[in-house]
């Protein structure tokens, strides 16, 4: 906003976008994880809701958030345990397709990633002193993307087509793309952990859509304080 009053209305507009598509993708998942029928409306409901929790305030939703996403580290971190001994079985080659396909994919990890802007655009209503409650956050974020998700991705890479396609290898692609981390859990450590892992992952996704609104509440906060401002 200090370079440019122009560039700073587009960047708050292309966030905003970010967390609405953020929150609609995770609602989303988050049925697909609890196999749900007709998934759109449930979570459409579910951003409902999440919206009804934050009427009570953050303070509640960010508690309830904090205890789901000490859970799903564990659930995670046996899933990723579990799949070290088989890492070398993966099947890894070279991408292909056209320079444009790479980046729409590339764009589709970043969305997925995007917990790490959501900490950096929180800071407005961070604890005092922002900066070391900000690096507090946004450690375990990074380290979570750098090395688990790393592990977990050559996890998925070990596991055979026939199985991530239900029997068809030709589906591997697309049977389970809402819920990897299920089918992961079920083939490195059982279909009894996988069964609750999957509801606590789902728990997860729903805490992103409350960090979603989270953020666009903080937007909305960070922009009337500037109105306000001389």
């Amino acid at each position: 906003r200090e370079r440019s009053e122009s560039l700073a209305v587009i960047g708050g507009l292309l966030l905003c976008a970010d967390y609405v598509v953020t929150a609609a993708m995770s609602a989303l998942d988050a049925c697909h994880y609890l196999h749900l029928p007709h998934p759109h409306l449930w979570a459409a409901g579910g951003i409902a809701l999440v919206g009804i929790i934050n009427y009570f305030g953050p303070t509640k939703a960010g508690a309830l958030a904090l205890v789901v996403a000490l859970i799903t580290i564990v659930f995670t971190a046996i899933i990723g345990i579990a799949s070290v001994p088989h890492l070398g079985e993966a099947v890894v080659t070279r991408p292909t397709g056209t320079a444009w396909a790479s980046w729409s994919q590339f764009t589709a990890i970043i969305l997925a990633i995007s917990g790490v802007e959501a900490v950096a655009n929180m800071t407005g209503i961070m604890v005092e002193p922002v900066t070391k409650t900000a690096r507090r956050s946004i450690w375990p974020v990074m380290i979570e993307i750098v090395v688990l998700n790393l592990i977990l991705t050559v996890a998925m890479q070990a596991v055979p087509l026939s199985v991530l396609g239900n029997g068809d290898p030709a589906q591997a692609m697309t049977a389970h793309r809402d819920d990897m981390l299920k089918v992961l859990a079920e083939y490195y450590v059982g279909p009894v952990f996988a069964g609750v892992a999957g509801l606590a992952f789902a728990a997860l996704l729903l805490s992103a859509v409350n960090t979603a609104v989270t953020d666009l509440v903080s937007i909305q906060f960070m922009m009337a304080r500037d109105k306000e401002l001389p």
